[in-house]
């Protein structure tokens, strides 16, 4: 045999992750952001990290995050700094999260898939079938009583939920019978009439929040956040919700650091539409305003449960937007999260926290 194939052989052997060109990627591109010295942690080198960010306490009550993900309220945003918060300390990683278990729960018909980690949009369909007992139920047998999921959710205005959604969704503009995506003109409701259906379909309809929180019901909707959440947010205040996260999951502040994905500061606003469209648009969506307005009082009792402690964290992490600190804070993150064993590859190759915006720009590039 060739020594080239000998050498090529012993060096897939020797390197398994260099089977998985995505992950290889982001190994690299961890190496220039982090220098050198920082291959991944062995089994035995992750348990000892585990075990001793346990044993100082790091991670407070042994929470876990569950983010409840609308769609078209900033919840790539909060999904993303969520889980590169999760992942990238040794007590903090989510694997109480059984993402391969099948589960059951007390009164349902049949089992159910847990899916992947508890930040994407599976997560909402969970809740809306069986509520809070099936995140309890994902959580792995041997974990139970050590970790507890802490539901978490953000929900905005749904005026412009809807419009985020027309202008994300829509495709083709004048061609395609529908709205361009970033057009800057204001659609009437007969161009709305030809993309709703479409649109709607891609974004959870008109009722998301009561559909998803209380199978269409508005009044168990409010139930429902009042109750099961241990934190609610509203994306027009996104610092102030991550700095509420940071506090009950007992984080660093700049954990939370984030970074605005697919926003779209080309559509127009709710001023620039037809009073005649607005008034349609805002009849249909009556029940949706009033589940958002109870999600903003839930937050702002939240906020005032936690006084001067909110005050200080929300600074702290606005601070670091405006003035750069989260550039870095994102930094040590991704190098955290590049040392992961290489099992959690998967993890890393879906959705690293190395890119810093919704343009896919990344540290190595500013």
């Amino acid at each position: 045999m060739p020594i080239k194939v000998i050498l090529l052989l012993w060096y897939a052997a020797a390197y398994p992750e260099t089977r998985a060109p995505r992950a290889r990627s982001a190994r690299r591109a961890a190496r220039r952001v982090c220098g050198g010295g920082r291959e991944p942690w062995t089994a035995a080198e992750w348990a000892r990290e585990r075990a001793s960010a346990l044993a100082d306490g790091v991670g407070g009550e042994r929470a876990f995050p569950v983010f409840l993900k609308f769609h078209k309220v900033g919840s790539a945003t909060v999904s993303r700094a969520i889980r590169c918060a999760a992942l990238s300390h040794p007590a903090l990683v989510a694997d109480a999260w059984d993402r391969d278990a099948t589960a059951r729960v007390a009164n349902a018909s049949a089992a159910f898939s847990c899916g992947p980690m508890p930040y994407e949009h599976h997560t909402l369909a969970l809740y809306a079938r069986h509520g809070l007992d099936a995140l309890r139920a994902c959580t792995r047998a041997e974990q139970r009583g050590r970790f507890a999921p802490r539901l978490l959710t953000v929900l905005r205005d749904p005026f412009e939920r809807l419009l985020s959604a027309v202008y994300f969704f829509a495709r083709g503009g004048a061609a395609g019978g529908g709205v361009a995506p970033r057009a800057r003109a204001p659609f009437g409701l007969a161009e709305f009439a030809r993309v709703r259906e479409r649109v709607l379909a891609q974004a959870g309809g008109l009722r998301e929040y009561a559909d998803g929180l209380a199978r269409g019901d508005v009044a168990g909707a409010k139930r429902a956040l009042s109750r099961d959440f241990a934190v609610v947010g509203v994306t027009e205040d996104m610092a102030g919700f991550l700095a509420l996260v940071a506090l009950e999951m007992r984080w660093p502040t700049l954990l939370m650091c984030y970074f605005d994905y697919h926003r779209n500061d080309e559509r127009p606003r709710r001023e620039q539409f037809a009073p005649a469209v607005v008034a349609a648009l805002e009849a249909e969506l009556a029940g949706e305003r009033e589940v958002y307005e109870h999600a903003r009082s839930v937050f702002e009792r939240h906020a005032a449960r936690r006084g001067a402690a909110f005050a200080s964290a929300r600074a702290e992490l606005v601070g670091a937007l405006q003035g750069g600190g989260c550039r870095e804070a994102k930094r040590r993150q991704h190098c955290a999260v590049s040392r992961l064993p290489e099992a959690t590859a998967p993890l890393l190759e879906k959705r690293n926290c190395f890119s810093v915006d919704g343009d896919g720009k990344s540290l190595r590039e500013l």
